[in-house]
């Protein structure tokens, strides 16, 4: 019986590669990536996959680079087809937790401080701020300067960590199955935006 004949290094490309390597993190998780998994999913030597990235590493950034374009752009749609800050909200938090429920092993990807192979020292992958954040917190931002948000601006930062760190935990608990409702009717998103909103609506004296 022949052999399969092994794909050479000039007929790969940087979109099969890193669709590959997103495939084998959906279904076995970061841990299971590595060159030589690459390489036999894409029936090519080992070394192949270094014409386009240098690195695993290199590989994982533009993962996680694609995957918080798509966020965005899903989170900038939402945003767009609605006209309330208070509807933004709603809309970029059910978006952001579609996105995480359908992408889970990408998400904690996206998310996650990765530690390096050797030695016990830690290597941050995300080294800015996420776009996602930011459209959060401009569409925050917006509300303090429009007025839809009567609070004073000096409590805008802490209510932007506060919000964002309110809808990430959730998510967590839930991709974790952690969330546990008695009513299974509820929607603990729709249930801390209102209480949010009310409590943004609240007009300090």
């Amino acid at each position: 019986m022949l052999k399969a004949k092994r794909r050479t290094r000039n007929s790969l490309s940087r979109k099969e590669i890193l669709d590959v390597s997103l495939d084998i993190i959906q279904k076995e998780g970061i841990q299971s990536l590595n060159m030589r998994s690459i390489a036999k999913n894409l029936k090519c030597s080992v070394a192949s996959p270094y014409n386009h990235f240098r690195s695993q590493e290199e590989i994982i950034q533009a993962l996680i680079q694609e995957g918080e374009e798509k966020l965005a752009q899903d989170l900038m749609l939402a945003k767009l087809n609605n006209q309330t800050v208070y509807t933004q909200l709603r809309e970029i938090a059910h978006t952001y937790r579609n996105f995480a429920t359908a992408n889970i092993e990408l998400h904690k990807l996206m998310f996650t401080t990765l530690n390096k192979r050797k030695g016990n020292t830690s290597k941050k992958i995300i080294t800015t701020v996420p776009k996602s954040y930011r459209i959060f917190l401009d569409t925050l931002r917006s509300g303090f300067k429009n007025g839809s948000i009567p609070l004073p601006r000096k409590e805008f930062h802490g209510i932007v960590r506060t919000m964002w760190s309110w809808i990430y935990g959730l998510i967590i608990l839930e991709l974790t199955g952690l969330l546990n409702s008695k009513d299974n009717s509820e929607n603990p998103i729709e249930e801390g935006i209102s209480v949010f909103s009310q409590a943004l609506k609240i007009e300090k004296k």
